[in-house]
């Protein structure tokens, strides 16, 4: 031991000096040489958690822990970080780094430590977990399968819309936010045909993991929405999300570089996900008249605003059912949204690449009662003869005008305690479109 000791003193002061006198990539790589050194001396395990690995991917593994340490050991550590959410009314609590957490396993005391290397503009965090080598076997085969299973229960819990960000080297690749839209298959304005067979759909695929197995295919189901504007392509989105329960993924492919920043992207994402694409027909279009482009069999992937477009259509539908989506694609839904579904690629459309086609269209007499229901609670026999006309008229009106969903819906919010005054002025509106 006193051999030990004196090594662990001349030890001391060489760090000293080095730490002085040397540059600091030298101090880095010393101090890691130093932390394997008396590692080996002691009787204890050491496992590292990264957050980003070196392929620049984002470890889930980091997040579990992350999440299970926050959730279950943060009553037990003195010093917490406080971190404000987008609502003045939630917050959420963040370990410190450097910062000591210890944990208890049946007969097992475990270390949890958060470390961070490197400078600053790139900084790698990582979990360090110590325990004796004697539970090396409950370690791993018991106890950080606990810790993923208490993580991952409480982010099924949160659910979390997520957009990607323009890649910049430091490992970010998603802007996260707390999803609270309560868009519902109930609440939304939507056809009743479309919405009944979405969600017929949306059951049977959450009920089908084994007949997915024993077909041999990925668990996954893709939906192309497409109308005008304004008919509740987004709103159908998050109401999907709401009925699966599922996270949100909404992927602006303005902000990605390549196909392997595509890839990068949708490998990070979290099982029990919507992936959502947005206007894909602004990206994906036929080949005339485009320009900055990257032609490819008839059409191209172009970027709105300038700059060279490097992702190209086979990039984009091997993603979607080639031979990468069965490494990401478990229990998630992709969302495809079109204005003018004409400039889309047919490969892009046919079965396997798009499960099931649904069609927004503007607002018709049965559309109308929907809204009308959604905004005002009116019983057939107590609606006053006035709002039964105008409802009347306005159905009639609507067979031959193109009046989108929201506009009716900007007049109902408007007069929502109203619906006399509401019919009133949406007959005026419809009247003025006429003229």
């Amino acid at each position: 031991m006193g051999g030990l000791g004196a090594k662990i003193s001349s030890i001391v002061v060489l760090v000293g000096l080095i730490a002085k006198f040397s540059p600091i990539q030298i101090r880095h790589a010393f101090d890691r040489v130093i932390h394997r050194f008396i590692r080996s001396h002691y009787r204890h395990a050491c496992i590292i958690i990264e957050e980003i690995d070196s392929d620049g991917y984002y470890c889930e593994e980091f997040s579990l822990v992350q999440t299970y340490i926050t959730s279950q050991l943060c009553k037990s550590v003195h010093v917490v970080k406080l971190i404000r959410g987008r609502n003045p009314q939630a917050f959420s609590l963040d370990v410190q780094t450097n910062q000591t957490i210890r944990d208890q396993y049946e007969k097992m005391w475990v270390q949890w430590k958060l470390c961070s290397s490197g400078p600053s503009r790139q900084e790698k965090r990582y979990f360090e977990l110590m325990f004796h080598k004697d539970y090396h076997d409950l370690a791993l085969e018991f106890y950080i399968p606990y810790v993923f299973e208490k993580g991952a229960e409480v982010q099924g819990a949160k659910r979390v819309l997520c957009t990607n960000r323009s890649m910049n080297g430091d490992g970010g690749l998603w802007s996260t936010v707390d999803f609270h839209l309560p868009s519902t298959f109930d609440t939304i304005a939507v056809n009743n045909e479309v919405k009944n067979s979405l969600k017929k759909d949306l059951v049977k695929f959450s009920e089908a993991k084994e007949l997915y197995v024993e077909a041999g295919r990925a668990w996954k189901r893709s939906y192309l929405i497409h109308g005008p504007s304004g008919t509740g392509k987004t709103t159908l989105v998050a109401a999907i999300a709401n009925e699966l329960c599922f996270n949100l993924y909404d992927i602006d492919l303005g902000s990605v570089h390549n196909n392997f920043h595509l890839r990068k992207l949708l490998i990070s994402t979290r099982e029990r996900s919507v992936i959502v694409f947005e206007d894909i027909d602004k990206w994906v279009v036929k080949r005339e008249g485009a320009e900055n482009q990257r032609v490819e069999e008839g059409y191209i992937i172009q970027k709105i605003g300038g700059g060279e477009a490097l992702i190209t259509m086979t990039g984009l539908l091997n993603l979607i059912d080639g031979l990468w989506s069965s490494c990401f694609l478990c229990e998630k839904v992709m969302v495809f949204t079109a204005t003018n579904i004409e400039n889309l690629d047919p490969s892009l459309l046919r079965p396997g690449r798009m499960d099931m086609h649904m069609t927004l269209t503007y607002t018709r007499p049965l559309d109308f009662e929907a809204l009308t229901n959604k905004y005002f609670d009116l019983e057939n026999d107590e609606i006053e003869v006035s709002i039964r006309t105008n409802m009347q008229k306005i159905k009639d009106l609507l067979n031959n005008l193109n009046i989108i969903p929201a506009e009716i819906a900007e007049v109902f919010m408007r007069y929502s305690g109203d619906p006399a005054k509401a019919m009133e002025m949406l007959m005026w509106k419809l009247n003025g479109t006429i003229v």
